[in-house]
């Protein structure tokens, strides 16, 4: 779920480098690799967390190189509180 479908598609195409598959007002499909990533819009945002709150999924990846996609990453413009 995402607020702000726009602000959204540019983190995940244009930050983290996600391909575009398909693009609406209420609905996004980005895919990474063999993965499909789904947006869907017209969330709120409220602190905590519950149904139809922005941002109530979250994921992980796995990369190989962590250091290197860290500085690609970080020169994206991307802020990271930890890096294991």
């Amino acid at each position: 779920m995402v607020s702000d479908m726009n602000t959204s598609i540019e983190f995940y195409r244009d930050k983290l480098g996600f391909s575009m598959k398909f693009s609406s007002d209420f609905w996004t499909e980005l895919e990474v690799g063999e993965t499909t990533i789904s947006l869907h819009g017209g969330a709120t945002e409220k602190e905590g967390i519950e149904t139809g709150d922005a941002g109530n999924c979250s994921f992980g990846f796995y990369v190989d190189e962590v250091n290197s996609v860290y500085e690609i990453l970080s020169e994206r413009g991307l802020t990271f509180i930890s890096i294991a």
